[in-house]
């Protein structure tokens, strides 16, 4: 529900993600789990048609919300 909440009001690419500090055991296990709601969420929009099935497009939004969005806040 959040991540349709988000892209209600922005772009998807846009979001930033976790933003914890990653250096706790038990951070990894967030990431992790935030990850795969991530992938799970992506490929139910390409089935419904709401995103593409590029990978390249796809790959890009993943990197940013996984990593580079949350590297910009720093």
């Amino acid at each position: 529900e959040m991540l349709d909440s988000f892209c209600a009001y922005s772009v998807l690419s846009t979001f930033a993600g976790m933003t914890t500090d990653s250096r706790s055991l038990l951070s990894m296990v967030r990431h992790d789990c935030f990850r795969r709601v991530l992938c799970s969420y992506i490929s139910k929009k390409v089935k419904e048609g709401a995103l593409p099935e590029s990978e390249k497009i796809l790959e890009s939004i993943i990197k940013k919300m996984c990593y580079e969005n949350a590297k910009e806040l720093i």
